[in-house]
């Protein structure tokens, strides 16, 4: 064991240092990122109906952690929900820099949603004073009842703010 006081090795410093920077300078799909995390999530067809809202959790906040967040997630059943978290993080090449404190990736489930963007987007997301200004701008349209969403999930981190 070295001393406090002994002599440091300054080419020692310098690796050391070096692997630290490397390290944080790394830039990785999300998916290389959970591999180097230790975990890879479960195929979704091959993962059980009662592994599903831990398998979901574990995968929101992983990816939360590496600054990747969720939004309009409330629309979807577990199943249909779980299936396009993987998607995203298996086959998306966005990259991720970990290291970073600033930025970060928002991915809207919106986005090839059944039963069209609108509809949803107007029956659960959208709040009353959008609802408001788009029908000015758009009489002739008729907006879907504001109802509360069928899954709601208040413990998907949110966005944070700049």
């Amino acid at each position: 064991m070295e001393r406090a006081d002994s002599p440091r090795d300054p080419a020692q410093d310098v690796a050391f240092w070096a692997l630290v920077r490397d390290d944080h300078d790394l830039v990785e799909t999300p998916w290389e990122a959970l591999q180097r995390r230790g975990w890879t999530p479960t195929d979704p067809a091959t993962i059980w109906d009662n592994e599903l809202a831990g398998a979901i959790q574990r995968l929101v906040l992983d990816l939360s952690w590496l600054h990747v967040y969720f939004t309009e997630t409330e629309h979807l059943t577990d199943r249909d929900l779980y299936a396009r978290l993987y998607e995203f993080a298996r086959y998306s090449d966005r990259t991720l820099e970990p290291g970073s404190s600033e930025g970060g990736i928002v991915v809207s489930l919106l986005d090839g949603a059944g039963g069209g963007v609108p509809d949803i987007f107007f029956r659960y997301y959208a709040s009353p004073e959008l609802r408001t200004a788009y029908q000015r701008l758009h009489p002739e349209e008729v907006l879907p009842e504001l109802e509360p969403a069928p899954y709601p999930r208040p413990w998907i981190p949110a966005i944070p703010e700049a």
